[in-house]
């Protein structure tokens, strides 16, 4: 009999367990029995954590039975932890994105870095192996695999990082809470009061959007939280433009279906595939810091639903969720026949902020802790003159949140292969304020409010060579509004012409339990497609997803540049994965990979492949200067299932 080594869960975390038995198919022919079901048992065919602890499953076939070891709450397994090792000699680390609070069923991919005084050490993370050993002190609470922590229940919980010998550690506290929204006061609505229309009559799409309009914004201006529509077909049209959804609501749409008619000012058929200022294109739903919004029960369905065609207009959306929406989800969704991108996810940058450090403004040096030249460190560069804060101060109302990467051309790392830099801030007096230490390119961070200058230090032995053409600028510094914790629950992607979902940003963003069908058949032809903007896309969590297709198109999902990407417990089936070499720090586990499912890995920093059940192995492609794939304890079928 053949079966993982062993199984590593989480409380209430869901596996279905593979074995085979030899000569024949065991699924129907084996009996599964847990020793202790106050840590695991199971339900329904499958192993469910219950409680932090180790206990046995029996697997038994005829007259044999295979023993193996289950544990919940367990970082890795012990026979796996021996494969793991480092040749950096660790002198610090750096966390680079601890969290303090989070809310039961949340996820967070914590990403960490040893450094080292090795002399080979290049603060641009693509020499040497990068290992950290993530713990929790309180797994009940919460607990870590492959450094993705699990919020499983109200309470407190130390997590420690530490590189592999253990000589150096950092820790931070997370607080677990439960902050699920409540609403208090309910509109049931009344189609007459706001002219809705919602038998599917052709024609009345403008007109819907407009009552849609005066519903959200009477339900704002009265107080009320939850909007409950009339179950029925709305109709709506692009005609009309973008309909903006209000913050802190409910909005249950009762399992009815919104469609999209085919506009009337502009005949979609000669916009077809056009990429540039297209004139048919538009955005039907913005939630534009749109926090505290749970929409529910809706069936949003593109053009192509009603009119029974393949129309494909590519930058068409039917949501568009930018900038600061906490607290806000779809929950129990379908988006589906949509003719361009469906739904798109990105942060709020300020394009008109970005400030360039210049190369004409680089030289060799580092700085004191106030801010003041120190020209004994010769293993970093600066700037030589202060940076203006000016053009981000216009939005300090708005967020004092900010990033420094390339933000011309393609981005990434373009001028400066440095990930890490020092920020140093002064008041419009030249007075130093405050310093950010350890800062990570394209992750966000706070400034002082009364800030008005900045300098900046780069980790990089060497100073920069080229700049961008337009100003200049090796790196900018921009005031964005950061999309986080944005969540799709039990939703459904099905048949949209260039992706079911496109994220061009976002962090922690969490895909749980949704289904995508068939998704993707024009460029970039992906049931989800992490590329542009792929520097913004930071931890999203795809996670009890399925990725299938039926209709003879082996469809796709690619990730072409992002960060702390995590794939667990999905299937695909019949659907490939793609994954390029400006992908960081991705994760892929508890998968099953099914019916010429394949994958195909590039990476420029250290990932993870593992406990995935697969009919073959991923095909690695480019590992940047050397890179590892750590692939741990895969189940190969070797029948099918």
């Amino acid at each position: 009999m053949s079966t993982f080594s062993e199984y590593n869960l989480q409380p209430n975390e869901v596996l279905e367990p593979y074995y085979e038995v030899i000569p024949y198919k065991s699924c129907d022919n084996a009996t599964l029995t847990i020793d202790d079901e106050n840590i695991a048992k199971m339900e329904g065919g499958k192993i469910k954590g219950v409680s932090v602890g180790s206990t046995t499953l029996n697997i038994t076939a005829k007259n044999f039975t295979k023993k193996v070891p289950i544990n919940v709450g367990k970082q890795i397994s012990d026979v796996d932890k021996k494969k793991v090792t480092s040749t950096r000699n660790a002198s610090d680390i750096c966390i680079i994105n601890p969290i303090s609070r989070m809310n039961i069923g949340d996820n967070h991919m914590l990403w960490a870095v040893v450094f080292s005084n090795d002399t080979n050490f290049l603060y641009d993370m693509t020499s040497q192996d990068n290992v950290v050993n993530i713990t929790s002190n309180n797994p009940a609470v919460v607990s870590t695999q492959f450094g993705v922590l699990f919020a499983n229940k109200v309470g407190t919980a130390t997590i420690t990082v530490s590189d592999v010998s253990g000589s150096k550690t950092k820790s931070f506290n997370v607080v677990v809470e439960d902050n699920s929204f409540v609403s208090t006061k309910t509109l049931n609505v009344d189609l007459t009061q706001f002219n809705l229309n919602n038998a599917g009559t052709s024609d009345t799409g403008v007109s819907n959007a407009q009552g849609f309009v005066n519903l959200f914004k009477y339900a704002s201006e009265n107080k009320y939280d939850h909007i409950v529509f009339p179950q029925g077909v709305y109709n709506l049209n692009g005609d009309f433009g973008t309909i903006t959804v209000p913050s802190n609501m409910i909005i249950d749409f009762n399992n009815s279906i919104i469609q999209l008619e085919l506009r009337k000012k502009v005949d979609i058929t000669k916009w077809e595939h056009v990429r540039a200022n297209n004139e048919y294109a538009f955005t039907m739903f913005s939630l534009l810091n749109t926090k505290n919004c749970i929409i529910k029960k809706g069936k949003f369905y593109g053009e192509n639903y009603l009119d029974k065609t393949e129309h494909h207009i590519e930058h068409e959306l039917m949501f568009d969720v930018i900038g600061s929406c906490d607290g806000s989800k779809f929950v129990n969704c379908e988006f589906s026949y949509a003719p361009g991108f469906n739904i798109n996810l990105s942060h709020n940058v300020y394009g008109d902020t970005r400030t360039a450090f210049k190369l004409s403004n680089a030289e060799v040096g580092g700085y004191t802790d106030i801010g003041a030249n120190d020209d004994n460190i010769t293993t970093r560069f600066r700037c030589k003159d202060y940076i203006s804060l000016s053009s981000l101060n216009k939005y300090k109302d708005k967020t004092l949140t900010f990033g420094l990467g390339c933000m011309q051309g393609y981005g990434g790392y373009a001028y400066v292969k440095g990930r890490f830099y020092n920020i140093y801030f002064f008041d419009e007096n030249k007075q130093f304020i405050s310093k950010l230490d350890k800062c990570v390119q394209f992750e966000y961070y706070q400034r002082p409010a009364n800030s008005s200058y900045c300098k900046i230090e780069f980790y990089q032995d060497s100073l920069p060579t080229t700049a961008d053409p337009d100003f200049g600028g090796i790196i900018h510094i921009f005031a964005v509004n950061e999309l986080k914790g944005f969540r799709f629950e039990n939703c459904k992607f099905e048949k949209a012409m260039s992706t079911g979902l496109c994220p061009q940003g976002g962090t922690d963003i969490i895909i749980d339990n949704c289904e995508f069908l068939n998704c993707g058949y024009y460029d970039p032809s992906s049931q989800i497609d992490w590329e542009d903007g792929g520097q913004h896309i930071h931890g999203h969590i795809v996670k009890n997803c399925l990725f299938k297709s039926t209709d003879k198109n082996k469809h796709s999902v690619i990730n072409v540049k992002s960060r702390s990407v995590v794939l667990y417990n999905n299937v695909f089936d019949y659907c490939t994965y793609e994954q390029r070499t400006e992908v960081e720090n991705a994760r892929i586990f508890k998968n099953k990979i099914i019916n010429g499912s394949t994958f195909v890995l590039d990476s420029k920093t250290d990932m993870v492949y593992a406990y995935n059940v697969h009919e073959n192995a991923p095909t690695i492609r480019t590992i940047v200067d050397g890179m590892s794939v750590w692939q741990f304890d895969n189940f190969k079928i070797t029948q099918g299932i």
